[in-house]
């Protein structure tokens, strides 16, 4: 998938970045970071560590990090 980018290497950076980009996403296909990227490097390292997780692709989540309704958010 990384092809798309490198052929398109000189418009990134450029006046017309967001158009390549938008018409490159279109182009991507639609997997996992893990299998996409992770899995392929070489230069990807790990870091001994231990603090919890959630994924923020899960919906019930998301009352858990948004526990303060709105009229909390703004009173601060």
């Amino acid at each position: 998938m990384d092809e798309l980018f490198v052929q398109n290497h000189d418009s990134l950076n450029s006046p017309t970045e967001k158009e390549t980009i938008e018409r490159i996403y279109t182009q991507c296909t639609n997997i996992s970071i893990d299998y996409g990227i992770m899995e392929k490097a070489d230069n990807v390292y790990v870091i001994p560590s231990n603090f919890g997780w959630s994924d923020l692709g899960t919906g019930p989540l998301h009352t858990k990090i948004w526990k303060r309704t709105t009229w909390e958010r703004r009173a601060g």
